[in-house]
């Protein structure tokens, strides 16, 4: 199985995704929540939802970008962007566990 990550994202390859996933038009995946930054695919790749969850298809080659919010073509050279190969992946974002809230939260990038 493979993996790639990208900070708070990781991204794992799966065979398909499901019949019922839809096709939405943002192609951010992930937002930086104390800066102005985001995770986002790049090229021919498509963003599906389904039951609140994300995959992507790939469908000739793409890439995973850390970029501005506001200007999307300037890189944070915080991570390098990700060569993703035609195929299906399946998105997760870090969670983390407050052993005082007893409460498992998204990590906050």
């Amino acid at each position: 199985m493979e993996q790639f990550r990208q900070g708070d994202v990781l991204l794992i390859k799966v065979n398909d995704i499901p019949k019922n996933a839809k096709k939405v038009t943002e192609k951010i995946i992930a937002h930086g929540e104390s800066s102005n930054h985001c995770h986002r695919v790049t090229n021919n790749v498509e963003v599906m939802e389904c039951n609140e969850e994300t995959y992507l298809q790939v469908n000739d080659e793409g890439a995973l970008e850390h970029v501005l919010v506001s200007d999307p073509t300037t890189w944070t050279k915080e991570h390098n962007p990700i060569k993703l190969e035609k195929g299906y992946y399946k998105v997760i974002k870090q969670v983390e566990y407050d052993p005082y809230e007893d409460h498992i939260r998204n990590v906050i990038d």
